[in-house]
């Protein structure tokens, strides 16, 4: 189950950005598991979500992309 995954105390705005920056830059450089232990320190499927939207509207200068529901 996705929630599974989350749990950690992660969740306030700043924090939540760079912990999930760190688990992208991870996963790039080809770190999966390393990148899936950082993002289980976000505290839910939710923070996680929303990080992942305010870091994509942030990059493209966009205020409207949210995930599909």
């Amino acid at each position: 189950m996705k929630q599974e995954r989350f749990g950690g105390p992660v969740r306030l705005e700043c924090s939540r950005k760079a912990v999930l920056r760190g688990a992208l830059a991870l996963y790039g450089a080809g770190k999966v598991a390393a990148a899936r232990d950082l993002v289980a320190l976000l505290k839910s499927a939710d923070i996680f979500e929303t990080a992942l939207a305010e870091i994509v509207n942030e990059h493209f200068r966009i205020k409207a992309w949210d995930l599909p529901a």
